[in-house]
């Protein structure tokens, strides 16, 4: 009975903490975050050294892409940008511009509507950039002296990225596509 009733209380502290991890997510987190450089669920920040990013993402890998340079998470969800055109040019000192993470939609995801990052960002700006033959356009929220793009995926995915603004014209309009 004893054994029993510690697996019920286990169960309980571990779905209770679920509950608290999730309710810690907010929109007004988010905007924390973004003012900071940083996203949810992220190592690093605008600013960090490549050195240190490599010691705070593990596995992660350094690639050349239309997007520009950048150092991904092991699992590719999370894409930190460096203002740099090719693997070559990225020393230990060069420092993180921007970054992109893909979340699978939950709760908290479903939360970020357009609504809801008005009220909490204020009025978006259009941010745009070449793509290809023609310029694509993508709101983009004021957040200190970042800003935050917010896009919800037809499979079932949001992705959250910020940076300056011209990091996110010129590199993340591609990842965002």
């Amino acid at each position: 009975m004893k054994k029993l009733l510690g697996v019920a209380l286990t169960a309980t502290l571990m779905l209770g903490s679920a509950n608290v991890a999730e309710a810690k997510e907010s929109p007004k987190s988010v905007k924390k975050l973004a003012v900071k450089g940083k996203l949810p669920k992220t190592n690093g920040a605008i600013g960090t050294t490549h050195q240190a990013l490599k010691k705070q993402v593990k596995g992660g890998k350094l690639y050349d892409s239309e997007m520009g340079t950048y150092y991904a998470s092991k699992h590719a969800t999370t894409m930190y940008f460096f203002n740099r055109y090719t693997k070559s040019d990225v020393t230990s000192k060069t420092k993180v511009t921007a970054i992109d993470r893909t979340f699978k939609q939950t709760s908290f995801t479903k939360k970020l509507t357009p609504t809801v990052m008005y009220q909490t960002f204020g009025q978006s700006t259009s941010i745009g950039g070449q793509f290809y033959d023609s310029y694509i356009y993508r709101d983009a929220y004021k957040a200190g002296k970042y800003y935050l793009m917010h896009k919800s995926r037809a499979n079932n995915t949001v992705t959250l990225s910020v940076g300056k603004k011209s990091m996110l014209e010129n590199t993340l309009l591609w990842a965002n596509d």
